[in-house]
């Protein structure tokens, strides 16, 4: 059994490494260079966009390496894949006014990660009208 002081301790080692609870999370090993983040799923609207908008620009522009800045992704990094469960903008439901989804988060994404990089990302996941249409005579 740890003293107040004794944890207190423990947690601000831990902290100071990473690891925000040691008592029940292992060291975090996704996101380092020997390890990068190949994708990002997002598979409903995010309740804190802040927060998710930030990680999702770190991953995609340290090349799946968390910190990292863009400058120091290799060439031969391969691009992080994103994907979207559904693109639409805006979506209806017991609100007197439609609400912003998952096509809001991806183009407030997008712009970030355009103001942070140049390019866009690349877009994958459910295929949008725009690129159905382009292959029928």
């Amino acid at each position: 059994m740890y003293s107040a002081g004794k944890r207190a301790e423990e947690l601000a080692r831990h902290q100071a490494t990473g690891n925000p609870n040691p008592a029940y999370l292992p060291p975090l090993r996704v996101g380092v260079p020997d390890n990068p983040i190949q994708a990002i799923w997002v598979f409903t609207d995010p309740s804190d966009w802040y927060l998710d908008l930030q990680l999702a620009t770190d991953v995609l522009v340290g090349g799946g390496v968390l910190g990292r800045r863009m400058e120091d992704v290799p060439d031969e990094a391969p691009q992080v894949d994103l994907f979207f469960s559904n693109p639409d903008l805006l979506w209806a439901n017991e609100h007197s006014a439609p609400r912003f989804g998952q096509g809001a988060f991806m183009t407030c994404l997008e712009a970030l990660y355009t103001k942070a990089s140049g390019p866009s990302p690349v877009e994958n996941g459910i295929p949008l009208l725009s690129r159905c249409s382009s292959g029928v005579r």
